[in-house]
């Protein structure tokens, strides 16, 4: 365990600020609103039998009463296809309507209580940047001591910590750039993520940030880049476990605290005493966040996890969390 070293974990309440769906909230989207697009992404599709596949897996969802995609695609496999790329197709979307810094406020409905917006992302990396007014060099800029698990499939914060990096230092001057800078930054997708950004090293197919066209990308080039829960062999699972040992403070930050997830982090076994635990808990009473905080107990003397004292699980938003708790060097 290193004192300085942070880790957060992402669940999908971390993005939703951002504009991305919540889980609820990307059923109903397929319910209502998925039929209205499935003929436009056959005209692009190599597979003839997708319309009907389509149809047929969102009349079956709807029915099943699943809030969980992933759990629904779990149990009738023979969607996976079709419902990986609804999946794909909603958070490309929603991706090109999201919104950062400024224009997250000036677009907001409710202007009159604009402090009640959860953007963690720019409070944090103001949080991280603060002491870098004045840098000689890009070689002072790093992110050595944060760590990022996300169990999102969304790329928005690679997104907005490489577009602050990119416009926030002068690289004529101090040298570099901002993706040598990104490189400090550990981000590790749990379930993978919709398609690898520009900048970023790998093989797949790649995609600009907000510049999905229905009419001219094939969804079916990016299904590999997703896991669904049968699927997952959490092949970054060693990098993980190292991120959760090695972290002196680990804030879980729009999580729903769902067990397959804690289990696949491999909590408590990764945990040891003179760790502290923080999370958000908006909507939980209080009998279910006394629950939660069991899942990082430690049982006895000889068992892994932390200390009671150790975990804050609280109804307060991401922003609110970190204002309270965290402090970078």
């Amino acid at each position: 365990m290193n004192k300085d070293k942070t880790v957060f974990i992402l669940g999908a309440g971390a993005s939703k600020t951002y504009g991305f769906p919540l889980g609820e909230e990307l059923r109903r989207s397929i319910v209502k609103s998925y039929g209205n697009i499935i003929s436009q992404l056959q005209r692009i599709t190599k597979n003839t039998q997708f319309q009907s596949n389509s149809y047929s897996f969102r009349d079956h969802f709807e029915k099943s009463g699943d809030i969980s995609i992933d759990l629904f695609l779990s149990k009738f496999h023979q969607h996976s296809e079709v419902g990986i790329i609804a999946i794909l197709y909603f958070i490309l979307t929603s991706e090109t309507q999201s919104q950062f810094l400024d224009r997250l406020y000036f677009n907001y409905k409710d202007q009159k209580n604009l402090e009640i917006i959860d953007d963690w992302m720019w409070y944090l990396y103001s949080r991280l940047t603060r002491n870098l007014n004045v840098v000689e060099t890009h070689q002072e800029i790093d992110f050595n001591n944060i760590s990022f698990i996300t169990f999102n499939y969304d790329r928005s914060l690679e997104h907005f910590f490489f577009e602050r990096l990119s416009n926030g230092f002068n690289y004529n001057i101090i040298g570099g750039s901002a993706s040598d800078i990104i490189k400090t930054l550990a981000i590790e997708h749990v379930y993978g993520q919709t398609a690898l950004l520009p900048w970023q090293a790998g093989d797949t197919p790649k995609l600009e940030y907000g510049k999905y066209n229905v009419d001219q990308i094939n969804l079916e080039h990016f299904t590999k880049n997703v896991s669904l829960i049968g699927q997952r062999t959490l092949e970054n699972k060693t990098e993980i476990h190292k991120i959760l040992k090695e972290a002196r403070q680990i804030f879980f930050l729009g999580f729903s605290y769902d067990e397959s997830n804690i289990k696949a982090l491999d909590i408590p076994n990764v945990l040891s005493r003179g760790q502290r635990v923080y999370g958000t808990a908006v909507g939980f009473l209080d009998e279910e966040i006394e629950e939660i905080k069991k899942y990082f107990y430690q049982k006895n003397q000889d068992r892994p996890g932390v200390h009671k004292h150790d975990v804050f699980i609280e109804r307060a938003n991401c922003t609110t969390l970190l204002r309270k708790y965290y402090r970078s060097n």
